[in-house]
């Protein structure tokens, strides 16, 4: 009952516009590594292969809210892990430019891909709506009352970005997010940023 409160009281705060940013270097490998380490075990119960690639071009570090986007980012590994029940779970990171109107912002895209249970065609405008199951048989099999996305893209949102549902080559889904944050270079007179 705590966690049902605690996320609409979170999606109320998110869609009210009063979530604000807290903006600080932070690395995006290890964001996503804090992200992926809660569902690990779960994964191998599930002997899911459980990995991530991040591209070449994403910058050691960025400016922008590490706890917003680790939040973000747990919501949509959670719906992934939790309608996989073989197969894998893959989280893909890269950067797709730079906007013009938003003084050289980047867009960080990740992609969070799984082999699950996939989404019906007819049921995709459901997605991103709170306390939507797609399918009443859902609330039966797997936890949750269908909050994850619609607090996912709300945090998306507050991140200047949105998510959505990619087409996917075979079974499972695709969930991109895009957010924006801003390029950080560490003073070379400054000691390594080291973040716990």
């Amino acid at each position: 009952m705590l966690a049902i409160m605690n996320d609409i009281l979170e999606f109320t705060r998110l869609e009210s516009g009063k979530q604000e940013t807290d903006e600080q270097p932070f690395s995006v490998k290890e964001t996503i590594a804090y992200a992926m380490s809660g569902y690990k075990k779960i994964a191998a119960e599930k002997k899911l292969a459980f990995s991530c690639h991040i591209d070449n071009g994403v910058p050691n570090y960025v400016l922008g809210d590490p706890h917003l986007y680790g939040k973000m980012l747990v919501r949509l590994i959670d719906n992934a892990i939790k309608f996989t029940s073989n197969g894998q779970v893959d989280i893909f990171v890269k950067t797709v430019g730079e906007q013009a109107s938003s003084n050289g912002a980047i867009l960080l895209e990740t992609s969070v891909k799984d082999t699950g249970i996939g989404i019906h065609e007819l049921k995709k405008e459901l997605l991103f709506l709170p306390f939507s199951q797609l399918d009443t048989s859902y609330s039966r099999n797997y936890d949750g009352l269908g909050m994850g996305l619609a607090i996912a893209q709300a945090i998306a949102k507050a991140l200047g970005g949105y998510i959505r549902l990619a087409d996917n080559d075979g079974a499972g889904a695709n969930f991109v997010a895009l957010i924006e944050v801003q390029p950080f270079e560490v003073p070379q007179d400054q000691p390594a940023i080291v973040l716990s």
